[in-house]
């Protein structure tokens, strides 16, 4: 009987710190529902040339996400994603800028490794795209000048990054991703229709930035 005592004594007590062991061996609380918000910036590359005979280069990419946490495991929001790039011609240098808003819905699922939680993403929804024509454009194009009109596509975005937390509640992101844009663009010319072209502008895009997590009270 005293023995059974002692060993239930000592479980008693080395139970309560092996469990707080387990919650502050990466000095993170055990991970809880919540909303969370995260903002990532960088570099945009297009894949291919987005309009014909015009050469593409990398642009700026920003990016917005608001979503809630099952315990930092799965990840359900809504993105938004701004990038931009400059499209050359050889004939009278910058065509113009084109420029790309997404929107979508996202899942995002999460292994924790301590205070590293790599991640993979899909995300489905719209791009709006405009195209800001260049001087030169409207120059060559005469009195009224150029207007290109790329209509809106459809998005899919797939992405893999890792979050690396400093608290329970920031983390530091590092992200790549790639998504696609492919369409029809309607080409006027001193306001009278020219012709209709495809633009591709799929994009692989790297950004770092940092997530917000607002773990519920339970």
């Amino acid at each position: 009987m005293r023995r059974i005592l002692v060993i239930a004594l000592g479980a008693a007590l080395l139970f309560p710190m092996g469990v707080q062991a387990e919650a502050t061996k990466d000095e993170l609380t055990p991970p809880r529902h919540g909303l969370g918000f995260s903002i990532r910036a960088g570099g945009s590359f297009p894949t291919t040339d987005i309009l014909d005979h015009n050469d593409s280069k990398p642009g700026p990419a920003l990016n917005v996400q608001f979503y809630y946490s099952f315990k930092r495991i799965l990840n359900v929001g809504i993105m938004a994603e701004y990038d931009q790039h400059r499209v050359e011609d050889t004939r009278f240098g910058k065509t113009g800028e084109f420029e790309t808003f997404s929107l979508m819905p996202f899942v995002e699922g999460h292994v924790t490794m301590g205070r590293f939680s790599p991640y993979l993403s899909v995300g489905l929804g719209i791009n709006v795209n405009e195209f800001e024509e260049s001087g030169g454009l409207n120059n060559f194009c005469g009195a009224n000048g150029c207007k290109v009109e790329p209509d809106p596509t459809v998005a899919f975005r797939i992405a893999g990054g890792t979050d690396i937390f400093l608290n329970d509640h920031v983390a530091l992101n590092l992200e790549v991703a790639w998504k696609s844009n492919k369409g029809d663009a309607e080409f006027e010319v001193n306001g009278t229709k020219a012709f209709e072209s495809k633009f591709t502008s799929h994009t692989f895009l790297a950004l770092a930035g940092v997530k917000f997590y607002f773990p519920s009270s339970r």
